[in-house]
């Protein structure tokens, strides 16, 4: 799943970076944009009282 959802978030990117930068949309406005993509680990299971 990582992979894709990373292909998304490059995909996303370049496209906000594309707007931004088009000579067409160019003002005085301040604007921004940011992504964040992480991963959650799970948490250990424990069994019989031994983590593994």
């Amino acid at each position: 799943m990582a992979p894709k959802l990373r292909d998304i978030y490059v995909n996303a990117n370049k496209e906000i970076r594309e707007l931004f930068n088009a000579l067409d949309n160019a003002g005085s406005d301040i604007m921004w944009a940011g992504l964040v993509m992480d991963s959650l680990l799970k948490e250990k299971q424990e069994s019989n009282g031994v983590i593994q």
